[in-house]
């Protein structure tokens, strides 16, 4: 019976210990500090955290102003380009194919700036593969408390994250109207080593979801016509 209960402290200590952790790491995230992220965006101090997601999200108020209704794409590249690898270029290279295949439909794709017209520029900046607990800039869901309580326990799953920043600017002033940072985390098909199904389910979600936020911005860009079609 001693040795029974002593088990279970022991099993409810390690998870008090987590939650602490997990709760001081999550209040950290309400300061966003440039130096926790690439320095790709040229500001992250006005992104703010997204409901549900692991994102980090801002829209200009000028954004009104502009009367976005076409979008062009910078390539995707990896960034900073001293963590470039092959394998890092071909995930950016599957992003790109991914978020230009899902404008095709509602919103018209330009190759050249002009008014009206919204450049994205995105970025793979970073992949890990890890079984080890959250950090602090990883945007730590609630349930993380529970993955935590299985990493001490030596219970956890080796998962991939991969990290993208977007900057969207005016295309002829150049002044970014809209940013985001996203993580994304699948659990790997094996534990020796990162492949490219691991990591295209991520992807694909990130474009689906790049199209809704873009319609976002040029929704609040047009003018509101009383009794309008579409």
């Amino acid at each position: 019976m001693k040795r029974r209960t002593l088990g279970i402290t022991k099993i409810i200590t390690v998870l008090t210990t987590t939650c602490i952790l997990l709760i001081g790491c999550a209040s950290q995230q309400e300061k966003v500090s440039s130096d926790q992220f690439s320095g790709y965006l040229n500001d992250y101090t006005k992104l703010t955290k997204v409901k549900d997601q692991e994102a980090l999200r801002w829209i200009s108020d000028e954004v009104s102003s502009g009367g976005y209704n076409k979008v062009m794409f910078d390539k995707t590249v990896v960034y900073p380009q001293s963590i470039s690898t092959l394998f890092l270029e071909d995930v950016a290279a599957i992003f790109d194919h991914a978020l230009r295949k899902s404008f095709t439909d509602g919103v018209e794709v330009v190759t050249q700036p002009g008014p009206g017209v919204l450049r994205i520029k995105p970025a793979i900046t970073g992949l890990t593969s890890e079984t080890e607990g959250v950090k602090t800039y990883e945007f730590i869901p609630v349930a993380a408390i529970y993955n935590g309580f299985k990493a001490a326990m030596g219970w956890r799953s080796k998962v991939t994250q991969v990290f993208l920043e977007v900057d969207v600017i005016d295309s002829v002033s150049g002044k970014s109207v809209a940013a985001g940072v996203r993580k994304g985390t699948n659990e790997q098909l094996t534990q020796e080593e990162v492949r490219l199904s691991d990591v295209r389910p991520i992807v694909q979600e990130w474009a689906s979801d790049g199209v809704n936020i873009v319609k976002t911005v040029m929704s609040e860009a047009s003018p509101k016509i009383p009794n309008a079609t579409y």
